[in-house]
């Protein structure tokens, strides 16, 4: 599902490159593939020939996070649950015991740091505002926000339900009552 594309190679004084370490791509792919789909029992697994996450967290390369995210979007075009916000936003859906879904948001706000020795200080957090939420649950009754047991609106569209918190700082839950 995606080509290995090898640089153009050295760079010399009649071919330089403003970055020594990003040189161009070359024109043709490789004969080795940096992607596969493969079938594995009744689902699918995609195998990525390269260390991408690991090159994601030293180098940050957004690409690396959009390629990553469109596989997984290949892979699953309807997914359990979706927010629309950054990247410092981490999601999780999970299900009680009752059998309520629970989507948890948890915002990490990274502080002022002068050193990789430094003491980690108490910064002032800033809420999130209007974080749109979707959710395959084809049965909710309703929605509430915990623990402060706000009900708060929902449209269905098909087996998902649209939602927006309205406010949150560092973690928002919300339960999703089922019918």
């Amino acid at each position: 599902i995606a080509d290995y594309i090898f640089p153009q190679g050295e760079s010399i004084p009649e071919r330089a490159f403003r970055n020594p370490d990003a040189a161009p791509p070359r024109e043709e792919s490789s004969i080795y593939p940096f992607a596969t789909l493969n079938r594995f029992g009744k689902g699918r697994a995609v195998y990525i020939a390269g260390s991408v996450f690991r090159a994601y967290w030293k180098y940050n390369h957004h690409w690396l996070r959009q390629f990553v995210d469109g596989v997984i979007r290949y892979l699953d075009p309807q997914p359990l649950y979706q927010i629309d916000a950054p990247a410092t936003v981490e999601a999780n859906l999970m299900k009680s015991e009752n059998g309520d879904l629970l989507l948890n948001l948890v915002d990490y706000q990274v502080g002022h740091q002068s050193s990789r020795a430094a003491i980690p200080s108490i910064e002032r957090l800033f809420p999130r505002y209007k974080t749109e939420c979707r959710v395959r649950a084809p049965k909710t009754r309703r929605v509430v926000l915990e623990p402060e047991g706000q009900e708060i609106p929902f449209e269905r569209e098909g087996d998902t339900i649209r939602f927006t918190i309205p406010e949150f700082t560092c973690l928002a839950i919300a339960r999703i009552v089922s019918a």
